[in-house]
């Protein structure tokens, strides 16, 4: 089935149902508050999405497209997209017709329940996003990435990064399944528990560049609790239009750890990484500086505050060199860890210098 028309409004007690594919055409808006579903793939197109009921794919992909800016906004908790047995993709169409647009999805709030959020906003496009649950592995294509979630365990697949990405999950770990790359740009990680590696798979993070621009930063933290904030979001109460301004950053600041048991900072445990490898690098050449490691892990209790990057099978390193002696700076690996039981973990395999 398909519906088109400048504004879709579909009330609190309203259902549209489809049952095979259903396509849905907005010219400016999507407001949903109440269920909207298909037995396979939803198709939305529209450049604003409210949604404060459920939108389900129930046994294909949910696919959400704009023009170009895409805005997605919900009602806090109370908002679901759902793939439950497929993807939930989110694009912006300008970048498959211009490759040097510079669009942006925004989210706002909403449950994204699925086997995988695939977000692309291209080269030079931008993720900005604060949501609640997340249960699929979140992999990405832009600029730069601000993601803030409160998941059960905040999934990052493989993600393609020219600018700086921000994770950060307040409520629960942060598992990497998969590389994440970016262009000389910083990488944030940030866990209310632990931030661990998917069983089975090949992870690494890496900010080297091979020109004299010099590499970013890569900062990780675990154990932070549910003493997470934010600072520098610049929301409207426009319904629909709610979004995170384009280009804004998402600050974390720790608060104390009471009644959180810390966690750990773990890049070995189910990595498939060769035995030997750089599991982080922030290389430089031409004279450009190398980027700063800082690794945290806060544990308050029991074996949390550890930072492993071997075991009896692996040992990974740290690069953090200036490879070509051209008169850039190494840099400098800081690792803290608070292990309540006053071990300082396992921590070995880091090369800084040349």
């Amino acid at each position: 089935g398909s519906l088109q028309a400048n504004n879709i409004y579909n009330a609190q007690s309203g259902q549209i149902y489809a049952g095979n594919n259903l396509s849905i055409t907005a010219n400016q808006a999507l407001i949903n508050e109440g269920s909207i579903a298909s037995q396979n793939t939803i198709s939305i197109n529209a450049p604003q999405i409210y949604n404060a009921g459920c939108i389900e794919a129930i046994n294909g992909n949910l696919n959400l497209v704009s023009p170009s800016d895409l805005i997605i906004s919900s009602s806090p908790n109370n908002a679901y997209f759902d793939a439950f047995k497929g993807s939930i993709n989110l694009s912006v169409n300008n970048e498959n017709t211009n490759s040097n647009s510079s669009d942006s999805i925004n989210i706002l709030n909403g449950n994204f329940l699925s086997l995988d959020l695939n977000l692309e906003a291209g080269k030079n496009g931008s993720i900005d996003a604060i949501t609640q649950n997340v249960t699929g592995s979140i992999n990405t294509y832009a600029n730069s990435i601000h993601i803030a979630s409160s998941s059960s365990d905040m999934i990052i697949g493989s993600s393609t990064i020219l600018g700086d990405p921000t994770y950060v999950n307040t409520t629960g770990p942060i598992t990497l399944s998969g590389s994440i790359t970016t262009s000389g740009g910083s990488i944030a990680i940030i866990a209310s528990t632990n931030i661990n590696v998917a069983s089975g798979t090949s992870t690494s993070l890496s900010t080297s560049v091979s020109t004299s621009i010099g590499s970013g930063n890569v900062v990780m933290i675990a154990g932070a609790g549910s003493n997470i904030s934010y600072t520098g979001i610049n929301t409207t109460s426009t319904i629909p239009g709610t979004s995170i301004g384009s280009g804004e950053t998402v600050s974390v600041t720790l608060g104390s750890n009471s009644g959180n048991a810390g966690g750990n900072i773990d890049l070995v445990t189910g990595n498939t990484l060769s035995t030997g490898s750089a599991v982080i690098s922030t290389t430089s050449v031409y004279g450009g500086n190398a980027g700063n490691v800082t690794l945290v892990a806060i544990g308050a209790s029991g074996s949390y505050g550890q930072v492993l990057l071997s075991n009896s099978t692996n040992s990974y390193g740290i690069y953090a060199q200036e490879l070509s002696a051209g008169g850039g700076a190494n840099g400098n690996v800081t690792i803290i860890s608070s292990a309540a039981n006053g071990s300082s973990g396992s921590v070995n395999g880091i090369e800084v210098g040349e």
